[in-house]
């Protein structure tokens, strides 16, 4: 255990370029906010003042795979880009070892986002804890960024064989706002969407994250906990599998030199 933490520690330390903290209050705090507090507003204006609630409960919500994606997608492509991944490949260590450590240090960032998002929310746009049900909530906020990392890092496979990372974030974020649930109910999907949407991060955990709001206790959430972890779980064995055949193409295709 301690040497897994001291690799991700490292890890997070030489690959994550977000760790100055001008770069890191802006993108992971301001950014978000501002573009909470933006599209509520808009909501407001547009459909009256009941949908603020609702509405801002979700794009907060929906910061986490956002955020964490982006955080993770970088330590993938950097690795690559600084000529590092030979050195990774040339190791003998356990590749779910190396694939889970790039994750850890990245997992705090979902409770950092949830809390500027309402507590500006609270600030700025008037939401209302009255109710809150908190151990609902923590409990939402930690499943929803477990199984949004185990997504990223899947999904930064793909970024060591492919080169324009920007669009595989950019699609990834599109399809998390169009298809959980967070301004688009899930039941007015067509059907094939909305199967899709129960195999995609957020989906069953921000239904756990609007009970908290209504006070709903664990027996009325926790199949939508155990939903989000279901679907965690299987982007982490998806992608440690993931991670040894992106190896294997690489070093067939001579992919792990491409420093720029």
């Amino acid at each position: 255990m301690r040497n897994f933490v001291r690799q991700a520690y490292y890890n997070y330390r030489g690959l994550f370029t977000w760790l100055d903290w001008p770069s890191y209050i802006t993108t992971v705090v301001f950014g978000p906010v501002l573009s909470i507090i933006m599209f509520t507003l808009v909501g407001r204006f547009a459909l009256g003042p009941a949908v603020v609630r609702p509405y801002v409960i979700g794009l907060v919500a929906q910061y986490i795979p956002f955020i964490i994606s982006a955080s993770i997608l970088q330590v993938f492509v950097h690795e690559k880009q600084n000529a590092t991944l030979s050195i990774v490949y040339s190791s003998r260590g356990s590749r779910a070892v190396i694939f889970f450590s790039r994750q850890l240090f990245h997992l705090p960032n979902g409770f950092v986002i949830v809390s500027a998002g309402l507590f500006f929310s609270w600030l700025l746009l008037g939401l209302d804890f009255a109710q809150v049900n908190w151990l609902i909530l923590i409990l939402a906020v930690l499943t929803i960024t477990l199984s949004s990392s185990a997504c990223a890092a899947f999904l930064g496979n793909f970024s060591i064989v492919y080169t324009d990372w920007i669009l595989l974030y950019r699609t990834f974020a599109g399809v998390i706002l169009v298809l959980t649930g967070v301004i688009i109910p899930i039941s007015s999907l067509p059907p094939p969407l909305a199967a899709l949407s129960q195999i995609l991060p957020l989906t069953h955990g921000l239904v756990a994250f609007r009970a908290a709001f209504d006070g709903a206790a664990v027996q009325a959430v926790w199949p939508s906990l155990l939903g989000e972890l279901t679907v965690g779980l299987g982007y982490a064995v998806l992608g440690v599998i993931g991670f040894q055949v992106a190896e294997i193409y690489a070093k067939k295709k001579g992919l792990v030199e491409t420093m720029a």
